[in-house]
């Protein structure tokens, strides 16, 4: 903390026991900051919502002495985590859950690609590479393991394993439950299993009766985008992150250049956004720069926080259906319009979105390729090959080009009220999925650990 130079406002933190004794002194006018931040949110990482870049600044400069304040705090028990690098999905419920968690106990975070690539900034005493889809690397960190009092997993099942071998207690959270046509028993024996409710979850708890240990149904598990954020005439396009273990683009998959390709020409025909910005897994971003070099569009890799910013300040979004980021938008009351799924679950996720009415004008692969059955609970390799047969099946059919940009072009283009209608039905079916999630999940995780009833 002492290389961290605030010049006179360092002193403000002084003294203090935690974070939030540290936001009570900048309330209180401590610091000449104050009258500039005012209230700083209760959790450490980046979360500005003024619109002045130099207040911003200043603002995430106390955010980040606060952070390295609880950092030094003694913390008696250890959280180790990992969240699937599958896209941004599990990482983004990680980042959130352990913001609560990050002021009493020590938070170690185990990362690798797009998992690593969100977390730079988290809420934790430690970030450790290590590929959790791998035994070599999972072995080369288990000490880790035996030296943890709790294991929290995200859809990981090779690492639940890992864990329950070693004896030490996890607990499950799980955004996907609905879609596994198989549960590892380890993962089902968790201490406690958070599950995210979705179409298809009540069937699969019929399923699983009598095998899972403590099941807790839970809400959609987001943190809420700022309030108080100006709109802007702005566009986001979200692609996500994209690629996982099984996915990766450039290799087995063009289709995000090529859908972006597309919405990029369909709005050099001409648009009234004063900013368009496109969001997503910052490697391909530098190639999509590359590729289609259009001056209107601006791509940016955003960290979490400053992601659910992007949400809040923008007039319409863009998005790949996947769950997370759906839900944070629907929550917002942004109207959103998604492009056809790049993986298995927002396959379902998108379908699920057009049956509940929420998916104005999407397409579906199922739309365009009648041939290819895409089942629900299939193993999750063949679902996730039948999904990629789509993509590369689109990358070479302009007939499907000018479908996926007829819908988008209709939905760019309906009157304020019908989109205000687009956004409120949104809003409205998220609000039938019960309330957040995360706050359900921080509280059992804390009863556990401090071992009263969950």
């Amino acid at each position: 903390m002492d290389n961290f130079n605030l010049n006179q406002n360092r002193k403000f933190a002084k003294g203090c026991s935690n974070v939030n004794a540290a936001q009570r002194k900048i309330k209180s006018g401590d610091n000449h900051l104050s009258k500039t931040l005012g209230n700083l949110p209760r959790f450490c990482p980046g979360v500005c919502t003024l619109a002045d870049e130099s207040k911003r600044t200043k603002r995430k400069k106390v955010e980040k002495l606060l952070k390295e304040k609880v950092m030094t705090t003694k913390k008696e028990k250890t959280i180790l985590c990992d969240a699937k690098a599958f896209c941004f999905g599990p990482i983004s419920k990680l980042l959130t859950i352990s913001e609560r968690l990050f002021e009493k106990y020590r938070i170690v975070f185990l990362v690798s690609r797009t998992s690593k690539m969100l977390s730079a900034h988290a809420c934790a005493d430690e970030i450790v590479e290590c590929d959790t889809e791998n035994i070599t690397d999972l072995l080369a960190h288990e000490a880790l393991f035996k030296s943890a009092d709790l294991f929290v997993n995200i859809m990981n099942p090779l690492s639940a394993r890992f864990a329950a071998e070693r004896g030490l207690p996890m607990v499950q959270i799980d955004s996907l439950f609905w879609m596994w046509e198989q549960i590892a028993e380890e993962i089902l024996s968790s201490e406690i299993y958070f599950i995210q409710d979705f179409e298809g979850v009540a069937e699969q708890m019929k399923k699983f009766s009598g095998r899972i240990k403590n099941p807790v149904l839970v809400g959609p598990i987001i943190k809420e985008v700022p309030n108080g954020v100006p709109k802007k005439n702005k566009l986001l396009i979200n692609l996500g992150g994209m690629e996982s273990a099984s996915i990766k683009v450039g290799v087995n998959t063009e289709y995000p250049y090529v859908i972006m390709r597309l919405i990029n020409d369909l709005l050099a025909k001409g648009h009234d956004f004063a900013e368009i910005v496109c969001a997503g897994n910052r490697d391909i971003l530098e190639e999509m720069k590359r590729r289609t070099p259009n001056g209107a569009i601006h791509y940016q890799f955003f960290e979490h926080n400053d992601f659910l910013r992007q949400i809040a300040e923008s007039r319409l979004i863009i998005s790949s259906p996947g769950l997370t980021t759906a839900f944070e938008v629907f929550n917002s009351g942004t109207p959103v319009f998604f492009i056809p799924p790049q993986n298995y679950s927002q396959y379902w996720n998108l379908d699920s979105f057009i049956k509940n009415g929420v998916a104005e004008e999407a397409i579906n692969w199922n739309h365009l390729y009648s041939e290819v059955s895409i089942l629900k609970n299939e193993e999750q390799k063949k679902g996730i090959e039948k999904v990629l047969q789509c993509t590369r099946q689109f990358e070479k059919d302009p007939k499907a080009w000018s479908k996926v940009e007829g819908g988008v072009k209709h939905f760019l283009t309906l009157p304020t009220d019908e989109l205000e209608g687009v956004g409120k039905r949104q809003k409205k079916y998220f609000e039938t999925l019960g309330g957040n999630g995360t706050e359900v999940i921080v509280k059992g995780i804390i009863d556990l650990l401090e071992k009263r009833k969950v």
